[in-house]
């Protein structure tokens, strides 16, 4: 656990920063995530509608609720849910970034996403934390292909976890 604590710390503040820049604060001078991100967000956010809230979906066949960082009008997808995510972020023989964008990124982002009114556009961000490189921002337009597949491994994750419970909050939640 403590060799997780740095990089969880390192992630939190990231977290911190973003969402400030995201409600209008500005830049810290000389301080590379809080210039990445204000950047990036000079660049492709037209407006945030709210950072850090809890949404939640019940229905007849699933119920789940989760935090999503934030929710805003992008340039190029309109409503987007946003995700932040910190880490090095490898190169290439020539030296250029090469973010990894995992399965689980779209799954969460397709559950929050199908859980928004509107069902917005999932972006991941990456925030680099690779020393000489920090704050760089790379970002990731999930196609709506592997929207439709996130979500199906949502879906199939929740039932597994229901049969492993023995528990299904979508009916407790659709019977109360």
């Amino acid at each position: 656990k403590e060799r997780n604590k740095a990089p969880m710390e390192l992630g939190t503040l990231i977290h911190s920063k973003a969402e400030r820049i995201l409600e209008g604060g500005k830049a810290e001078v000389g301080e590379p995530y809080s210039v990445g991100i204000s950047d990036y967000v000079t660049q492709h956010i037209v407006r945030t509608r709210w950072c850090e809230k809890s949404v939640m979906h019940i229905g007849p066949k699933i119920a789940f609720a989760g935090r999503v960082d934030a929710l805003v009008e992008h340039q190029s997808c309109g409503l987007s849910v946003l995700d932040w995510k910190s880490s090095k972020v490898a190169r290439g023989k020539t030296g250029n970034a090469n973010p990894k964008w995992y399965d689980p990124y779209i799954i969460q982002l397709s559950a929050y996403s199908y859980a928004i009114d509107g069902q917005p556009q999932p972006i991941s961000v990456a925030i680099d934390t690779t020393p000489n490189h920090e704050g760089g921002v790379y970002e990731k337009i999930w196609e709506q292909m592997e929207i439709e597949r996130g979500w199906r491994i949502f879906n199939l994750l929740y039932r597994l976890w229901c049969e492993e419970k023995k528990y299904s909050p979508h009916e407790y939640y659709l019977n109360r």
